[in-house]
């Protein structure tokens, strides 16, 4: 199993990735671009949410919701791989040689990290700067009008500026919390009526549905996944039906003729746009210059998609699914508390069964070669220092009760007192560590 949580997060939303991968010959005839765009967003949640952290507290939950079906189902006995084990004791800690390594790929992951979110950000804000500010072309008063009765019969309630500017060669969207619209420096003359209502509706249509924040979060799947290719594919997917989507809202009712003046105007702008070959800083109606995206944008809008509502139930709880066992996958390093003066060896043993199905009678009880059970009190010093001791050999046994629901069993060889409860310590026989308490 994986001991990385970074890995497993990779893991995770690469495997529910290529599962819609797979699956998309079906989903894409009975699934609508908005499910398909919502699938990518599931896809992204697995990228970034480390769901495996959250393991033990649903195993727990479900062993409480049905203790005797989950044990015939859940079934995990193996010994602590110390190679990947932290020793907590009073006074240093100790991290198997494998966890530093782990530690220094963690480090160096994070530094490429932020410096491709550094590099984007940095862009974003120059080309904000650049691009938005320093507009000195203003839209004529009709096309002012014809953008705010679009805006209210959409019923986008956010403000939304709309500039031009002679840097951009195809309309974008960008800012998240003051979004505006960017049109090129055209002639009112050059672009007619219908083409410049499709523009601004497609960008009110990436404002409506929030598509700048979803952006953002697949640039932060690249960047924190760095290492996987397949997490740039996934980008590219998603800024694809992101623009699909819009398209498909956007030519909703639309007739044959309209649907083939929007895929012209589409062409159009992407043989004009130069600005967006590596820029990933918002979305626009021309956003890349791939023949295989427009190709396919446009044969989208041609299809008709029967949706079928159990499909895209089922298909969602697929995903999850998917992503939820891969996640489940991570066992995380064994954390072990001793003390100082004790030797972390013999075995050591991580169960979820339910070995001790009966109640505990102490939490801390010395147990002697013929099974007799005594608890563990702390007796009066004097009464100890009096008694004529009887040891006898036998195991002293501290159970200890976790935070996440499970408990810990640690248990010593000792020789007790039979009169007094004196105890003479020995070294760890075994640590028994259960995800879900039994006692």
């Amino acid at each position: 199993m994986c001991r990385n949580l970074l890995f497993m997060m990779s893991i995770s939303g690469s495997m529910v990735f290529l599962l819609y991968v797979l699956v998309y010959p079906v989903i894409k005839r009975w699934c609508s671009l908005r499910l398909r765009y919502r699938f990518l967003k599931i896809t992204a949640v697995f990228y970034l949410v480390p769901f495996s952290e959250y393991k033990y507290q649903v195993v727990g939950m479900l062993h409480r919701m049905g203790p005797h079906v989950w044990k015939n189902i859940w079934h995990l006995s193996d010994m602590i791989d110390t190679e990947y084990m932290v020793i907590t004791r009073a006074s240093h800690i100790e991290v198997s040689p494998k966890l530093e390594y782990l530690r220094l790929f963690i480090f160096l992951s994070g530094c490429f990290t932020l410096y491709i979110i550094w590099k984007q950000v940095v862009q974003y804000l120059r080309v904000r700067k650049v691009c938005f500010c320093r507009n000195e072309n203003t839209l004529s008063q009709s096309h002012q009008e014809m953008f705010l009765k679009i805006k209210e019969e959409m019923h986008v309630k956010q403000k939304v500026k709309l500039i031009r500017s002679e840097y951009f060669d195809s309309p974008l969207t960008g800012g998240i919390l003051s979004p505006v619209i960017v049109l090129p420096a055209w002639d009112e003359e050059r672009i007619d009526k219908d083409s410049y209502e499709y523009i601004i509706k497609h960008e009110l249509t990436h404002i409506k549905n929030h598509d700048v924040v979803t952006k953002f979060l697949g640039v932060l799947v690249m960047a924190l996944h760095w290492f996987n290719p397949i997490s740039y594919f996934f980008f590219r997917e998603l800024s694809c039906i992101c623009e699909m989507c819009c398209d498909s809202e956007v030519i909703a009712g639309k007739g044959e003729e309209d649907r083939d003046a929007y895929g012209d105007l589409l062409l159009e702008l992407s043989s004009a746009n130069n600005i967006f070959s590596e820029k990933r800083f918002g979305v626009g109606m021309a956003s890349s210059r791939s023949k295989k995206i427009f190709k396919r944008r446009i044969l989208e809008m041609r299809r008709e998609t029967k949706h079928k509502r159990i499909l895209a139930v089922v298909m969602s709880g697929i995903f999850c699914i998917v992503g939820g066992i891969t996640a489940f996958a991570y066992i995380p390093p064994a954390t072990i508390t001793v003390n100082d003066e004790v030797s972390v060896s013999g075995e050591i043993r991580f169960s979820m069964e339910d070995e001790m199905t009966d109640v505990l009678l102490y939490n801390n009880f010395f147990t002697d070669t013929e099974g007799n059970i005594y608890e563990l009190i702390d007796n009066n010093m004097d009464e100890k220092a009096g008694c004529s001791h009887s040891y006898v050999s036998g195991t002293v046994s501290q159970h200890e009760r976790n935070s996440n629901g499970g408990c810990t069993m640690s248990t010593y060889y000792a020789e007790g007192c039979v009169r007094c409860g004196d105890l003479i310590w020995g070294a760890l026989k075994n640590i028994e560590t259960n995800l879900v308490c039994p006692h």
